[in-house]
């Protein structure tokens, strides 16, 4: 007993004068490495990739205090278990298993410790080391060796899967160039992208990686988005078009105008937002680790009182079937791997809890513009004057456009080009633009704007314009006039252009259990009533203001039912923060991506359906992982008080359950899910 109990106290003053920045840890770790380095190179295992480029920023990466040492601590408690084992016939491995048991130990006390001095508790660690030194004291040295190491074991496959997740998020990072070529004066100069500030012009080149969030200006681009988007179709992109932090220009040569650099990046944004998620208990952890500290303390009693009665052996049996270890372990791995998945299909989840939600939901809310819809208008209608010729309307109205980059421009611009309509140069010194634009061709006026300036330059409108003016007014339409040499010739309807992909995101939330789809938008009713009726919608709501957004999800939530609110606007920050679950759009307003749990980085809503597949996924997942944290749980009660089990066998159950667990945390993946792959994924995997 003298032993034993020399054994604990050498123990407990390690834990209170060996710190983890030890010189003695710091060298058993290094020995450690060393060792393993030199068994990888007897074997020839080849040395893991090193990333290049600009590393994760640390202020993003989260780690425990002890999760560097969990390696250590694992391993020594295995040596002291196969030390402890081997005693017998190797008397000399007696000193090694106790200074090896010793120094496992340490960590374990100094967190039972922290618990019952600082946080005035007993926890779920507290109780199982009554169990160990129980083992101990029963002279079951190797046992105690292996409870050490399945306690430490346990932590080190959450760590590890935690650092996994980190891993695939600091890819973001590791191809950032650190230099950028700034055109200054005509030339190219090299500089760190770290100087780089707002409003900086920089030069990329085919090849290149594309180091801040900005605007091209000048060129055109084929860019892969593969790394931020998960979308592997190579993007085309030219001048007014928006370039992100961490994309590849794969061809062609682009002036890009800087925006956002550094932290304030999409790409930065991103990590934080998934280191953040990473870093979240899931549900079921938070309630099994909740109802397992409950159980904490009357366990502990229960077993003081169990121990007369049942004897030192029986009793550790009895706490080893407590299930506050498994569950804290099993229920992270499992939530970590169904993130990494979402997140290989564009889907960044910032919340591990919402995507245990989603299952859940009975209810959606879309915003209408640019959720719904695209932000690029359609041209539907050209309304010509008596007399006037439709396409010479078109050809006007294209003329005075062609050289700016907002919705309506595009628009024109796209119609005129469908329809092989030419164009003549204009000169930048022709253009006026201010409630309209005006452009003068030979003798031609060409103005084109607003009713406000039609009467500003003094064009009377025609009743017929008048009239679907007001129609296109009422139905949410945009409606723009043209005028030649101060008579209006004719007027065009245009339209937000309605998401390709709605038809099957609508139909899928229907197949998975969703009861109520709805609309909320700031437009007038019939425009809102249209679309509803086109898509299918079951209601609408129509002319609410931002504060009625979250209102609205208020009220349904107070009927019984669980939201889910998607949208993309400054204006729908309020009803994202009040829903049960709420999805953003990547190229959504920044304050919409922040107040959003999960954003679509695609920008594709069919992301949604993915999303509840993996939602579904988890919560069977979890559920699995429950049953198999409680099975060792009934055996080993069965066996302190029935079969009346050794400790050994206690925790070869518990351990022999534990792997079926992380089997069972990591086996899902997209095949098994029925997820869709991006097109081009294949191809694109095959080629690296």
């Amino acid at each position: 007993m003298l032993f034993e109990l020399g054994i604990l106290g050498l123990a407990y003053y390690g834990s209170k004068n060996l710190p983890e920045d030890h010189a003695l840890n710091q060298g058993l770790r290094g020995a450690s490495d060393v060792l393993k380095k030199n068994v990888k190179q007897l074997f020839s295992l080849p040395a893991p990739p090193q990333g290049h480029g600009v590393q994760p920023p640390q202020a993003l990466v989260v780690r425990d205090a002890d999760e560097s040492t969990l390696p250590s601590y694992a391993e020594m408690s295995l040596v002291s278990c196969a030390a402890f084992a081997l005693k017998g016939t190797v008397p000399v491995l007696l000193p090694v298993g106790v200074l090896a048991y010793v120094y496992a130990m340490m960590p374990y006390m100094r967190d039972v410790e922290r618990s019952l001095v600082q946080e005035k508790r007993v926890d779920v660690d507290g109780l199982f080391m009554a169990a160990d030194i129980l083992t101990l004291l029963t002279g079951h040295y190797a046992t105690a060796g292996l409870s050490l190491f399945l306690i430490h074991s346990g932590k080190l496959a959450v760590a590890r899967a935690r650092d996994d997740s980190q891993k695939m998020v600091s890819h973001l990072f590791k191809n950032l160039p650190r230099e950028a070529w700034l055109l200054r004066d005509g030339a190219e100069i090299a500089v760190p992208v770290d100087s780089l500030q707002a409003g900086d012009l920089i030069v990329l080149h085919s090849g290149g990686m594309v180091p801040v969030d900005g605007t091209i200006v000048e060129g055109i681009a084929g860019i892969n988005q593969q790394d931020l988007t998960g979308e592997a179709i190579l993007a085309e992109k030219g001048a007014g078009d928006a370039v992100f932090a961490n994309t590849l220009v794969v061809s062609g040569r682009i002036l890009v105008k800087v925006e956002r650099s550094g932290q304030e990046t999409t790409a930065y944004q991103i990590a934080a937002s998934l280191f953040q998620s990473i870093n979240h208990k899931s549900q079921l952890q938070l309630k099994g680790e909740t109802w397992a500290n409950s159980l904490t303390t009357p366990m502990l009693v229960s077993a003081l009182v169990l121990l007369p009665i049942l004897g030192p052996t029986s009793t550790a049996v009895f706490i080893n079937s407590h299930i506050g270890v498994r569950i804290r372990v099993l229920a992270p791995m499992g939530t970590l791997n169904h993130i990494s998945m979402a997140s290989r299909k564009g889907i960044l989840v910032k919340d591990g809890r919402a995507l245990e939600r989603f299952e859940t939901i009975d209810t959606v809310l879309f915003d209408k513009t640019g959720t719904l819809t695209h932000e690029d208008l359609s041209l539907v209608r050209i309304i010509p004057s008596a007399g006037q010729d439709p396409a010479e309307v078109l050809r006007d109205a294209a003329m005075a456009e062609q050289k700016l980059q907002h919705p309506i421009a595009k628009a024109i611009l796209r119609q005129a080009h469908s329809q092989g309509i030419e164009l003549p140069e204009i000169d930048d010194s022709a253009y006026a633009i201010g409630y309209g634009i005006q452009v003068q061709h030979g003798e031609r006026l060409i103005q084109v704007g607003s009713a406000r300036y039609m009467n500003e330059i003094g064009a009377s409108l025609p009743e017929e314009l008048l009239a679907a003016y007001q129609n296109a007014q009422d139905c949410g339409e945009n409606f723009i006039f043209v005028a030649c040499n101060g008579q209006v010739s004719g007027g065009m309807v245009l339209k937000s252009t309605l998401r390709t992909e709605m038809s099957a995101v609508l139909q899928g939330l229907r197949e998975h259990g969703v009861r109520h789809i709805a609309i909320v938008s700031g437009d007038q009713e019939a425009a809102t009533r249209e679309l509803a009726q086109s898509l299918g919608i079951d209601s609408y709501y129509h002319g609410v203001l931002p504060e009625r957004k979250a209102d609205i999800v208020r009220e349904l939530q107070q009927q019984g039912h669980r939201v889910c609110f998607v949208g993309d606007g400054i204006n729908d920050s309020m009803a994202l923060k009040q829903a049960d679950v709420s999805i953003s759009l990547s190229g959504a307003s920044h304050i919409a991506q922040d107040m959003a749990e999960v954003i679509l980085m695609h920008g594709q809503l069919e992301g949604i359906n993915d999303l509840y597949r993996i939602s579904r996924a988890l919560s069977r997942n979890l559920e699995r992982s429950l049953q198999l944290s409680i099975a060792p749980g009934v055996l080993n009660l069965l066996g302190a008080f029935v079969f009346k089990y050794s400790i050994m066998t206690s925790l070869l159950i518990n351990g022999s359950f534990a792997f079926l667990g992380a089997a069972n945390a990591l086996r899902a993946d997209e095949t098994e899910l029925g997820l869709s792959r991006p097109a081009g994924a294949e191809d694109s995997q095959d080629a690296n």
